[in-house]
């Protein structure tokens, strides 16, 4: 019996110590969405010294709901690419273009495609308004695919209720058990690839390319290959018939494509994998953006940190370059 106690404990003081190694050891490290998400620790100096790199005089951003006022020259409109505050490429843009903008935020389960529609068929955006519209590749065929350009519904326009803050819950043993199995593979959602040169500036994971791509939510860099060529013409398409529709209401509207991390860098993947051709169909024309051939263009050139190690966003660096270019063909326009 004494002998029994005695494995007990120690049994018990070895799960006890792997626990509070996790919660005060490595939890701390898991930085980024991709860190949360895949029980990854990366670390907080990477990210501490890539927000060092953005500094602003003042926000120039102002965050709106759909039914307020447009104001401002410029407006944008776009998932997460477009939130990222004085970290995104609309606080850049602003600076160049010397001017406030407006960024629509709107109900996380609603197409920012379709309720550029709805506010444009409802005039609630003045003429000779800039509009930059910016959708991430990976969802961008599945939004402009299934558009409807008479649409002037306003079911979004309710402000998303924001719950007050929660006190943090460590729940120790049941992250514990979440972490390890993120380390066994189990419905890990972040798929690691080696690349062939050093693509990012963290300390220990330079060479290496975390991409998000969960099957289990349907979302993801790797979602593209269940996509059709019939649905990805037919998206372009839509595309050109919401410009057409800008125009008519007297909007300068650029289309801005938010390239995904893994189609960026999917040239520097040293192991087999598949290849995303949903940009290749992309046309040539002043206002529409494909960021992807302008940042691949960067990585070939030596240029790190385009995009976040531990994350699917660009970085402030890759936001400045993104900017400068729909600067760029703002004045050519």
């Amino acid at each position: 019996m004494k002998r029994f106690c005695i494995k007990f404990c120690l049994l018990f003081l070895l799960i006890d110590g792997f626990i509070g190694l996790y919660h005060f050891g490595i939890r701390p490290n898991l930085t980024g969405d991709m860190g949360q998400i895949g029980q990854i620790p990366f670390g907080q100096e990477y990210n501490d010294r890539m927000l060092a790199t953005c500094s602003h005089e003042r926000k120039r951003v102002q965050e709106i709901f759909p039914q307020d006022s447009v104001t401002a020259p410029l407006l944008t409109i776009g998932d997460s690419f477009s939130k990222l505050g004085e970290r995104g490429y609309s606080q850049f843009l602003s600076e160049l273009l010397h001017c406030d903008a407006q960024n629509v935020n709107y109900a996380i389960e609603y197409s920012p495609v379709q309720v550029l529609v709805e506010l444009i068929n409802q005039d609630r955006i003045p003429d000779s308004t800039t509009v930059v519209l910016e959708v991430v590749e990976r969802c961008f065929i599945w939004w402009m695919y299934y558009i409807n350009l008479q649409d002037t519904a306003a079911a979004y326009y309710a402000e998303e209720v924001v719950a007050e803050p929660q006190p943090d819950n460590p729940r120790y043993l049941e992250n514990t058990l979440l972490f390890l199995k993120k380390a066994a593979g189990i419905k890990q959602s972040i798929t690691c690839y080696p690349t062939s040169q050093d693509l990012f500036s963290h300390q220990k994971k330079h060479n290496k390319l975390y991409i998000y791509d969960s099957p289990w939510d349907k979302d993801g860099d790797l979602r593209f290959t269940e996509l059709t060529e019939e649905e990805i013409v037919r998206a372009y398409q839509n595309m050109d018939a919401l410009h057409v529709l800008a125009e008519r209401h007297g909007i300068k509207l650029v289309v801005l494509i938010a390239a995904d991390k893994y189609d960026v860098y999917e040239p520097f993947i040293t192991t087999d994998h598949p290849k995303n051709q949903t940009l290749d169909y992309c046309p040539e024309v002043p206002w529409i953006i494909n960021t992807k051939p302008l940042l691949q263009a960067q990585a070939y050139a030596g240029v790190k940190d385009l995009y976040y190690i531990n994350d699917t966003h660009w970085t402030p660096a890759g936001a400045r370059i993104v900017a400068d270019e729909v600067f760029r063909r703002l004045q050519d326009l």
